[in-house]
């Protein structure tokens, strides 16, 4: 296999794909769609909530309540109430009746870290300069933080994962089938060998791939970092470089198998319905995903999705996230998976080989796999 030419042919697939309308659409959509998720508290959530539920517990500076209208702005609906002791104000933190508690104008309560730091940031700067040389306002936390532990952050890899997989996936089925029933394949393979083709192809749009994954993820860690939300604070950059691996290796193994089966359709609708059964083992690890925040992730049905090459990588990177699965076993998943495509490669090159040129009919796993004569 020549290398010169299977580059020529991933810079062709790059060329036309980068021009192709549905990727600038889609990757603006996911984008905008991960900026929404990850930047609520500060950017989001101030646009559609602007309410502040604020508790005066014990001895307050004069004049902190229009002190602190003036802080957070005018176009803010402002809820000041005060409270008898410190007990009641945790109690009501801890339900989500108040946002934040001023205790003795010395200290403010929150109920996790990370949480309503539009609001803390003005509040401790109110109390830190309230006709007093400037102090440290304490910032106290009810609930620790969670540390590595990002099961919602990694629940939305898992949907972006399965989301780009399932997009390129069908890029690459319809777009083999599609040269195959309008014969340009036949030009194409005059210049270049069948693997070629296929490992181009695969590679091209595997590049596009990963650039409209690194836009949304960079996205997200802007958003993150900009936004003092609490969704992906703190991870965001962890979590995108951890999603990174199981991303090229979650769409190489399932690019192979929608370009082998794309390659055995006479036209674009036949092979939609033959990649069904492809996308069932990926549906199924997006499902697992969406119920492993019920489970804590410690399912036995997630332990072993996350060793099953087609399902690993969604559900391996959830259980990292949950603290379920330590980084050898993560590796060994790694391990699995990279001998899953070795395999799914050449069972691939040898199905396009076979069927790619076959437009009579629609072909059969049988007639492709059976032993030459």
């Amino acid at each position: 296999m020549s290398l010169v030419r299977t580059r020529l042919v991933a810079g062709r697939e790059v060329r036309e794909g980068i021009r192709n309308k549905s990727f600038i659409v889609a990757t603006g959509i996911s984008a905008l769609l991960v900026f929404f998720i990850t930047a609520p508290p500060k950017v989001v959530t101030n646009a559609f909530r602007n309410e502040a539920d604020i508790a005066l517990v014990g001895q307050s500076p004069p004049g902190i309540e229009s002190a602190i209208g003036v802080l957070l702005g005018r176009d803010r609906s402002i809820k000041i109430v005060t409270l008898p002791n410190e007990a009641e104000a945790i109690r009501q933190v801890r339900s989500k009746k108040i946002d934040v508690a001023v205790i003795d104008g010395q200290e403010l309560i929150i109920k996790k870290p990370g949480s309503k730091l539009s609001l803390t940031g003005p509040l401790t700067l109110l109390l830190a300069t309230g006709g007093e040389p400037l102090k440290q306002i304490p910032i106290r936390s009810l609930e620790r933080s969670e540390g590595k532990r990002d099961p919602f952050g990694a629940f939305i890899g898992a949907a972006l994962l399965f989301g780009l997989i399932a997009f390129y996936g069908q890029w690459i089925l319809v777009g083999v089938a599609e040269e195959k029933s309008s014969r340009v394949v036949e030009v194409l393979l005059a210049s270049v060998r069948p693997k070629e083709l296929l490992v181009g192809k695969v590679a091209g749009i595997g590049a596009i791939a990963l650039t409209q994954a690194s836009v949304v993820g960079v996205t997200a860690v802007m958003a993150a970092w900009a936004s003092d939300g609490d969704v992906l604070r703190g991870r965001s950059l962890p979590l995108v470089l951890a999603y990174a691996p199981w991303f090229l290796l979650g769409l190489t193994f399932y690019a192979f198998l929608y370009a082998a089966v794309g390659s055995m359709a006479s036209r674009t609708e036949e092979a939609r319905t033959m990649a069904l059964p492809v996308q069932i083992p990926l549906l199924a690890a997006y499902i697992a995903a969406s119920t492993a925040l019920s489970s804590s992730g410690d399912s036995v049905l997630l332990k072993v999705m996350s060793y099953f090459p087609p399902t690993a990588p969604l559900t391996m990177p959830l259980r990292v996230a949950f603290g379920t699965a330590s980084r050898a076993e993560a590796a060994l998943s790694m391990g699995v998976m990279m001998t899953a495509i070795m395999l799914v490669a050449l069972l691939a090159s040898k199905i396009y080989e076979r069927s790619i040129l076959r437009t009579s009919k629609r072909l059969r796993y049988s007639e492709v796999l059976r032993p030459a004569d």
